[in-house]
């Protein structure tokens, strides 16, 4: 009899995981640039170029480069798990890599599929185009086997090249995206289920400013795709008042401005991707010498700069 079969939520719930895991090391790894280094930049192969006066050394570059193994790890095997949860849902004899005359039984004369082979990464997404639609895009199949391609060389210990931060989280919005995945809802239940207090006092704020990230390092097409954001045409951006009540004070006293993510959805109607809710508005120029703000919510904060008139 064969016993311990998985299901396709157990390889979801782990891909997610992975997933969470692989998001929190990226945005550490440009936390920590931020703060050792004056002006960084990455080269065509991942290396790390750091610049400016700055005292960044060996022990500093040795951790980038070990972190960001870490995460490319962490994210090919979140979006392999994803290719097995939907493999599975199919059947659990989908992803086996060898035939039932193969199996070992135990003593018990029971075969654990937990103790059976499973296919090899690079041939989940052959798998996964013959038995289940839609078919992996062209897109998403390069990137995953980009990733995987170093994730071995990490693995064997002999990866000299490397893929950026940016390029991590680029990967993973992908993999969401090609997944059904919702970034919101999951990255704000990973931080009630890590650390509770912070759930309370500051998810919504470390949301925003992970979205922040994606709003001004990634292209217009990319966001509109992968995070229903639209800045095509210049388009502005406004701090959220309702997440701004949602967080405590004390999350709020090193931040000039709660990152601005929200935009107009009509002249006096501002919709934010963190919290999902519209807020009312009034357009009026912010008093404040020299911000350009024409939003202030209805306790008087412009939402631009985040000062009260």
């Amino acid at each position: 009899m064969l016993i311990n079969t998985p299901s396709s939520t157990s390889f979801r719930e782990l891909a997610i995981d992975f997933s969470n895991l692989a998001i929190d090391s990226s945005f550490e790894i440009l936390e920590y640039l931020d703060e050792v280094v004056e002006e960084y930049s990455f080269n065509a192969d991942g290396t790390l170029l750091a610049m400016g006066d700055n005292k960044f050394g060996k022990a500093d570059r040795t951790y980038v480069d070990r972190a960001i193994r870490t995460t490319t790890t962490l994210s090919q095997q979140s979006a392999e798990f994803f290719i097995k949860s939907r493999l599975v849902e199919v059947s659990p004899f989908s992803i086996l890599a060898e035939p039932p005359d193969k199996w070992k039984a135990g003593n018990s004369g029971d075969v654990d599929y937990e103790d059976l082979k499973t296919l090899d990464a690079a041939l989940l997404p052959n798998a996964y185009n013959k038995l289940c639609t839609p078919p992996l895009c062209n897109a998403f199949l390069q990137s995953y086997e980009k990733t995987r391609r170093l994730r071995n060389r990490v693995v064997h210990g002999v990866s000299r090249k490397l893929l950026t931060p940016s390029d991590l989280l680029l990967f993973i919005l992908q993999t969401h995206f090609t997944f059904d995945v919702d970034y919101v809802p999951e990255r704000l239940m990973h931080y009630r289920y890590g650390d509770p207090e912070i759930y309370q006092e500051a998810a919504h704020l470390s949301v925003a400013k992970e979205f922040r990230f994606f709003i001004e390092h990634l292209g217009a097409s990319t966001l509109l795709q992968f995070l229903s954001i639209d800045k095509r045409n210049g388009g502005r951006f406004y701090s959220c008042p309702t997440c701004i009540n949602r967080v405590h004070r004390k999350a709020l006293r090193y931040y000039e401005v709660f990152p601005r993510v929200a935009q107009l959805k009509s002249k006096n109607l501002l919709k934010c991707p963190i919290c999902r809710r519209e807020s009312r508005v009034k357009r009026a120029n912010c008093s404040k010498v020299g911000c350009k703000g024409d939003a202030i919510s209805s306790a008087g904060q412009c939402l631009t700069c985040g000062s009260h008139g």
